[in-house]
């Protein structure tokens, strides 16, 4: 497995701050060299950016009475606590994506 393949395997725990320091200061050495993992972190940030929702905008009883409505969830369960796979999911995505255009 080459250099790059590591470092974006690492990416989306990069990305959420998930990584020990050491492993940070090697991720964001091997960014500032190299194009391709750039080009990918900035992908995987602007995924990110673009499926975050703020729910400031909905209010709070309204948010609470909906989680209400769902039989077996509890009216303190948040959006941050379900949305961390599907931003996990990235990582899975970025890999198949690689997969596929090798393949190609």
């Amino acid at each position: 497995m080459s250099n790059c393949e590591l470092i974006q395997e690492s990416l989306i725990d990069y990305i959420n701050r998930r990584l020990k320091q050491s492993e940070n200061s090697n991720i964001a050495v091997h960014l500032s060299e190299c194009k391709k993992c750039r080009t990918e972190a900035a992908f995987l940030i602007m995924i990110q950016r673009k499926c975050s929702v703020k729910t400031n905008d909905v209010p709070l009883e309204i948010q609470n009475s909906a989680f209400t409505k769902v039989p077996g969830n509890e009216s303190s369960y948040r959006r941050k606590n379900y949305l961390d796979p599907v931003f996990d999911s990235f990582q899975l995505i970025g890999q198949t994506l690689r997969f596929v255009k090798q393949i190609i």
